[in-house]
């Protein structure tokens, strides 16, 4: 874009009711389609049932938590190890 045309750029303030207007189809055949999703405003009234702890984190830095004596309530760190042979 030419630096006139950003400069004749005119913000305009509109109703909620005229942006949903301005969204509907306007052509036979066309429909709206809805594409629901959810945004954080305030995580920390979210209830306790829709958190979901970061499992990826917790293993990345299981050992050295466990080997520094750190604790964090309701997770126990332990050591799933596997038997390797080499030939």
């Amino acid at each position: 874009m030419k630096k006139e045309q950003i400069q004749a750029i005119v913000p305009v303030t509109v109703t909620l009711e005229e942006c949903k207007e301005s969204v509907n189809p306007k052509e036979s055949g066309q429909y709206k389609k809805s594409n629901w999703k959810a945004r954080i405003v305030n995580e920390e009234v979210i209830p306790r049932i829709w958190l979901m702890p970061n499992m990826i984190l917790l293993e990345k830095r299981a050992k050295e938590l466990k080997v520094a004596g750190m604790t964090i309530p309701g997770v126990e760190f332990y050591d799933d190890f596997t038997i390797v042979t080499k030939q």
